[in-house]
């Protein structure tokens, strides 16, 4: 599978190009050239949620070998999560709520931010690449943690041969980030550089 950015479809690159750009040189989505996978809805029904991740990335990681998405995301989600369900669904009055608090830091964005490391570390591995990786995120809340506690030691999980690194830039604007977000941030024992910044 080949994705596209979002402002031209003539340019092509793989997953795992995509996934170390980020967004493409024109500043547009990278998204997939198409959307013509066919789902099981009945058997999803009965899949765990690691299974059901593994299930669904293995339509878009193309060049991600089964053994490479089940690593991802078993080192993401097992033992991470104080709920194996990872985002359990609970009955709630007449409707049905999703729990997406069981995170290492209780931020919904940890459903996401546990995965990535995993996913851009293997792509490095698949793309041959040994260069330093470095993360550049803004906060004003959650986000910073979540990504803080994501990128920690991903290298030993992974137990890497090659000498990648990772290192997370956080940027917060000092009025606009809670006192106690900002504490959690200085206080990061990962390799993480904290700045907090008043940001016009």
């Amino acid at each position: 599978m080949k994705y596209i950015s979002t402002r031209n479809k003539e340019k092509t690159v793989s997953v795992s190009e995509a996934i170390i750009q980020g967004l493409a040189d024109d500043g547009g989505l990278y998204t997939p050239q198409a959307l013509d996978q066919k789902v099981d809805l009945a058997s999803t029904l009965k899949m765990s949620y690691l299974e059901l991740a593994q299930y669904i990335l293995s339509l878009f990681l193309s060049d991600f070998s089964h053994e490479q998405i089940q690593q991802c995301v078993q080192n993401a989600y097992q033992n991470s999560f104080e709920n194996n369900e990872v985002a359990p669904l609970r009955k709630y009055s007449a409707g049905w709520l999703m729990e997406l608090w069981h995170g290492p830091t209780s931020a919904f964005k940890d459903v996401a931010l546990t995965l990535l490391p995993h996913l851009l570390t293997t792509a490095y591995q698949n793309q041959n690449e040994h260069d330093l990786i470095s993360i550049l995120t803004a906060t004003s809340g959650d986000t910073g943690k979540a990504a803080i506690n994501g990128f920690a030691d991903v290298k030993k999980i992974l137990r890497l041969q090659s000498s990648i690194q990772k290192l997370v830039y956080l940027i917060s604007k000092r009025d606009k980030c809670k006192h106690h977000l900002v504490k959690m941030l200085k206080s990061s024992q990962s390799k993480v550089t904290s700045m907090i910044a008043n940001v016009l």
